[in-house]
């Protein structure tokens, strides 16, 4: 299965990959050791991984896709937290 998350602007553009991760895949994302994952969106690096920038911007919209899978993926779970409450790397 092939999944991915993008960051995209509101007239659906991804913002530029260039300078920053703005898009992470499964073969690119460090995962927990229970096979879960957290995917952090932030304007500054926190120290994780799997962050990806936002680049300045306040308002935008997350593309979660997948093709192939055996069944429908659960829902995401999403939210907002501090950005001190995000944890530098997976868990160990």
């Amino acid at each position: 299965v092939f999944w991915n998350l993008c960051l995209w602007n509101p007239f659906l553009h991804t913002y530029n990959s260039d300078y920053d991760r703005v898009t992470i895949n499964g073969t690119q994302v460090a995962f927990e050791p229970d096979g879960s994952w957290t995917l952090v969106v932030a304007a500054d690096d926190p120290g994780h991984p799997n962050w990806l920038c936002t680049q300045g911007h306040a308002a935008g919209r997350l593309w979660f896709r997948w093709f192939l899978p055996a069944h429908t993926p659960d829902p995401i779970d999403a939210r907002v937290v501090p950005i001190a409450d995000v944890p530098t790397g997976p868990a160990s």
